[in-house]
């Protein structure tokens, strides 16, 4: 299993390739007859050609949200003068009541019609709803644009332009089977949205399941930051679990958060190339795609990476599926997310171990217990064992009471000053004698002679 390194799709690990890919993608098993392998020259011009597509496509989505955010008020401000319901709303209104009107009319009296004006009361109570709320959701719509909290980004095509040929009314409105359906041509195509539907479109942000994620980033770091190892198949799981509903799938493909530097949607599309290329790779090397959905696996190629990407990330597309869509993110996050989080938890702790080790090596400088040393201490030469000097300075370092090997003194260290005070003896101490001397704790090694020997050099000491 990749539990290792980083890739697109976990270097394409069994999990992710038997449980995303195989069951869910394919709905069949893949054939590893012909493994596929991706050409560089594919990749290199579909590279390309997918950066100069971003910059324009980048460029016409940012003009259409400034047109729309510059429309929506003038929206917010028909509802509240009322003028939002106009001449020509009222007309349309009409023109269905009418119509039902007509047709009641042409129905056989009876059981024989019954069915049928079941059918007219369905079409009249929808239209009595859809009148209703017509205004109410144009109004959370607009007033969520116009706070900044729809996600633009989860957006399908022609969603924007719809809005948009809705605020300047160049939008046709229609009744079908009482509900009102609003249809503009977009790019050549007619795009037609019922008004329960264009509400369910204009998503607020998510920002409770990017809380969620930004959470279970830092888990990670402090995995990381602990030593352990980096579980990849678990992270993926974790990340699969966070999004419960298909809002919360759209809002966190379609977002990055955490270190990413492109959403899980821009970078399936080639916002990075080098992500692109694995991509490729990792589908092809496991026997590709079923693009055309005609059930065998498809060489990922220029001409169908689109089609790809469009079954993954576009809710509209007939192949769309919320669970493949789900697993296929959770590897993403889990290497473009988690294993990221983790390596900085884990440099932290690499840093601190090599922190440790180096203050282990230089923190004591052992003398050898079986030698002899010989110390000058107050012009005077003195001798003692290094099993008695070692023992008084590991004392000394703790902050402990200890015998002095070179005078004899007793040392009784006092917390409230940081300092020892000096007895002739241990029984003095205890008699509660004056102390002869106080010396500073930081002045010890050097008034006791351990500095002569080498002890104290790696001790933190305090002030001189």
């Amino acid at each position: 299993m990749a539990t290792k390194g980083g890739s697109l799709l976990g270097r394409a690990d069994s999990t992710l390739v038997q449980g995303a890919l195989k069951a869910e993608l394919a709905n069949v098993g893949p054939s590893m007859q012909g493994v596929y392998q991706a050409q560089a020259e594919n990749v290199t011009n579909l590279q390309t050609a997918v950066q100069d597509f971003f910059y324009a496509f980048d460029k016409s989505n940012n003009d259409l949200r400034n047109e729309v955010k510059e429309l929506t008020p003038k929206l917010l401000a028909d509802i509240e003068t009322g003028t939002y319901i106009d001449d020509s709303y009222v007309d349309l209104v009409s023109q269905e009541i009418n119509s039902l009107r007509e047709q009641m009319k042409s129905i056989p009296r009876g059981r024989e019609g019954e069915a049928e004006r079941s059918k007219i009361r369905t079409r009249l109570a929808n239209l009595k709803a859809e009148s209703g709320s017509a205004e109410q959701t144009m109004t959370k719509i607009a007033t969520l644009i116009d706070n900044d909290q729809i996600d633009f980004n989860s957006l399908q095509d022609g969603d924007m332009e719809l809005w948009k040929s809705i605020l300047d009314k160049s939008a046709k409105r229609e009744f079908v089977d009482g509900k009102l359906f609003y249809s503009a041509n977009i790019n050549g195509k007619e795009l037609k949205i019922s008004l329960g539907d264009l509400e369910k479109r204009f998503l607020p942000k998510q920002y409770a399941v990017q809380n969620k994620a930004l959470k279970l980033s830092g888990s990670f770091f402090n995995v990381g930051k602990q030593g352990l190892d980096y579980d990849f198949n678990g992270a993926m799981n974790a990340y699969e679990t966070l999004m419960t509903s298909k809002k919360e799938v759209l809002g966190l493909i379609n977002n990055p958060f955490g270190s990413m530097q492109y959403s899980f949607t821009d970078a399936l599309k080639g916002k990075d190339p080098k992500l692109t290329k694995e991509l490729i790779n990792a589908l092809n090397n496991v026997g590709g795609f079923d693009v055309d959905n005609d059930g065998n696996p498809d060489q990922i190629t220029m001409s169908n990476l689109n089609k790809l990407v469009s079954t993954l990330t576009n809710p509209d597309d007939g192949n769309f599926n919320l669970a493949t869509t789900k697993r296929v993110a959770a590897a993403f996050y889990a290497d473009n997310d988690g294993r990221i989080q983790y390596n900085k938890g884990l440099n932290l702790y690499q840093r601190k171990q090599t922190q440790l080790k180096s203050k282990t090596k230089t923190k004591k400088n052992k003398l050898n217990l079986n030698d002899g040393y010989n110390i000058l201490v107050d012009g005077k030469q003195y001798y003692s064992k290094g099993l008695q000097i070692q023992s008084a300075y590991d004392l000394f370092e703790a902050k402990r009471n200890f015998t002095d090997p070179i005078k004899g003194n007793f040392m009784v260290y006092d917390n409230s000053t940081n300092s020892y005070k000096i007895y002739k003896t241990e029984k003095e101490f205890e008699q509660n004698k004056e102390p002869i001397n106080t010396i500073t704790y930081n002045k010890i090694p050097n008034k006791i002679g351990f500095d002569q020997v080498g002890l104290g050099k790696g001790l933190n000491l305090g002030g001189a």
